[in-house]
């Protein structure tokens, strides 16, 4: 898939898709493009995302909020509401502690997301930080973006390798899938994907960092193609960790929570090891997982940690902000059209009223000219010829001169 941008650019996506900020009267959308294949199959699979957002639509407290789409030759457009305050990754990375004390919060409103999702039969395939839009500070209200890669099982399987490195489940991994403990290696895989993700994130939005990431020494040889990927599969700065994937998912070791502040963390230590468990059918749906006790309570989201402060408005790269220049930009281009519309208008008044005054010019002159001709010329005929005025006698004395004029 690749991509062209028409706007200023606004996010920067991990599949050549783009994002551009246009401004419409006096607020701003997000106008993702997105090129054309030449094939129907790639088409139609360009097509799901506008779907996906259609049938959630009337769910815009939760996803995305969608504003319609269109099409030319080249590109597909799809309009979508711009949120200012940018995504969850940008918070982890430079609010971490407030991030820490929404984590219960974020992952409630998330988990209400997915489970509208899989109502609908909806597998979005890249729940990520980068994904989870800030709508709100304060309250905090978080949203789901980025159904390009989301699928909806009908009359068809899940069956793509596809996802962002870190957050993939492991039956989704060619080679790691072989090494699930009590799991049937299959091809196929369901909405699961999408739990393994969130428990993922939550490790993520707790610790900094997501598990199954080398540590020290701990980067042997061989390390790192038990899942068939060699090399390349950086996170954070770290390369995950396969051998210890693959050891987690055999049985053969613990899901590495070391990272958790000590103290009474139980319930959130309940909540990840039932999301990130290997096998698929034993792990959780999005709705138990609201039930769960630690999602439920109202004590603070980890032991040890007080009710968090509102989280601050990030302050975005200039790169990616919207700037006052192009705001001013586009009013001025409002400000010219209409100037031009109202010379435009004046044109065909203008016109309408030269024809008006030409045809009025020439029915008054017209009829001057008739009365005038009609009153001079009988006083010139008769001053040039010397008879009398009378019209009606002309023609007796040019008669009688005529005759006389025979008799000599």
């Amino acid at each position: 898939m690749s991509s062209n941008w028409k706007l200023q650019t606004i996010f920067d996506g991990d599949r050549g898709v783009n994002h551009g900020l246009k401004k419409w009267k006096t607020s701003f959308r997000a106008v993702k493009t997105i090129q054309k294949s030449t094939t129907n199959r790639a088409s139609r699979k360009y097509l799901t995302e506008v779907e996906v957002l259609s049938r959630v639509a009337h769910r815009d407290y939760l996803f995305v909020k969608f504003l319609g789409w269109y099409e030319d030759k080249t590109f597909i457009y799809i309009a979508m509401e711009f949120i200012k305050d940018g995504d969850l990754s940008n918070y982890i990375q430079n609010y971490q502690p407030e991030v820490k004390g929404y984590a219960k919060e974020i992952t409630k409103q998330l988990l209400t997301g997915l489970e509208v999702l899989h109502s609908l039969n909806i597998c979005h395939r890249d729940s990520k930080p980068k994904n989870i839009l800030i709508a709100s500070c304060n309250p905090l209200h978080v949203k789901i973006a980025d159904f390009g890669i989301a699928k909806i099982e009908m009359d068809t399987v899940l069956r793509t390798h596809i996802g962002t490195h870190g957050y993939f489940a492991p039956e989704i991994m060619p080679m790691i899938r072989y090494e699930i403990k009590g799991f049937k290696p299959s091809t196929q895989y369901t909405n699961a994907v999408d739990m393994w993700a969130v428990g993922v994130l939550l490790h993520e939005m707790l610790t900094s960092e997501i598990p199954f990431l080398l540590r020290g020494n701990d980067n042997t040889s061989g390390s790192t193609t038990c899942s068939g990927v060699v090399g390349g599969n950086m996170m954070h700065g770290k390369e995950l960790d396969f051998r210890l994937l693959k050891e987690f998912c055999a049985g053969r070791e613990d899901l590495p929570l070391g990272l958790l502040e000590s103290g009474n963390n139980t319930e959130v230590s309940k909540l990840l090891r039932s999301l990130i468990t290997p096998n698929p059918n034993h792990r959780i749906s999005a709705v138990l997982a609201l039930r769960n006790e630690w999602i439920e309570s109202s004590r603070p989201n980890v032991e040890g940690v007080s009710e968090p402060d509102p989280l601050p408005p990030l302050s975005m790269d200039p790169k990616w902000a919207p700037r006052q220049v192009e705001a001013q930009y586009y009013d001025y281009l409002d400000c010219l059209w209409m100037i031009l519309g109202i010379i435009w208008a004046g044109v065909l008044y203008c016109n309408c009223v030269w024809k008006r005054l030409v045809t009025t010019y020439r029915e008054y002159w017209g009829f001057i000219v008739s009365r005038v001709g009609s009153m001079l010329v009988p006083v010139l005929l008769s001053r040039l010829l010397a008879i009398d005025p009378a019209v009606g006698r002309i023609p007796q004395q040019l008669g009688d001169m005529w005759r006389e004029k025979e008799r000599g």
